[in-house]
């Protein structure tokens, strides 16, 4: 708990020092990494790093692991510290350890970002998927939404390009 509450001050420091609010302004936030951490710990899966200089934290990467790759969720750093690099010093850390563990794949998560691409993190794509029990009326949703979507599809791929054309002027008309 003491490393995750320098996790939430690194982060909101740097993220207030913007003017922005942060990821844990909400207390519902900082409770959901509390429990997930605790999940983590006891499934041996959670990576919380942090990095002292002089005895204060500097920065801190909260993330897991499964199989072998490692997923960063969370992490901050001392703004007033930015020209020491000390979030790229923990990061360069992390790294290595996680080479040296084994570890064949890390993902930033959340996106792109200069600091993302200047450790060469290659965008990934991702399918979003939705769970409904079967014969509930989330399960008629999904089915009608793919259906939808296929008819649409199959009709793209069968129509001719006039008739294509045509479509999409009418539905301009109508927006």
């Amino acid at each position: 708990d003491g490393c995750l509450e320098h996790l939430f001050a690194l982060h909101q420091k740097r993220w207030n020092s913007k003017g922005e609010p942060g990821s844990f302004a909400s207390s519902s936030r900082r409770d959901f990494y509390r429990h997930l951490g605790r999940e983590l710990l006891t499934k041996k899966r959670l990576e919380l790093w942090l990095l002292e200089l002089d005895g204060r934290p500097v920065a801190a990467q909260f993330g897991f692991v499964y199989r072998q790759a490692a997923y960063s969720l969370q992490e901050g750093f001392d703004p007033d510290l930015t020209q020491e690099s000390v979030g790229y010093v923990l990061r360069a850390h992390v790294l290595r350890v996680m080479i040296e563990s084994g570890m064949r794949y890390y993902d930033f998560l959340g996106g792109s970002s200069e600091s993302k691409e200047r450790w060469n993190a290659e965008p990934r794509q991702f399918k979003h998927i939705q769970l409904a029990r079967p014969q509930s009326l989330g399960a008629i949703y999904f089915k009608a939404r793919w259906f939808g979507e296929d008819s649409k599809e199959w009709l793209r791929e069968r129509l001719p390009s006039p008739a294509l054309e045509l479509i999409r002027k009418m539905k301009q008309g109508s927006s």
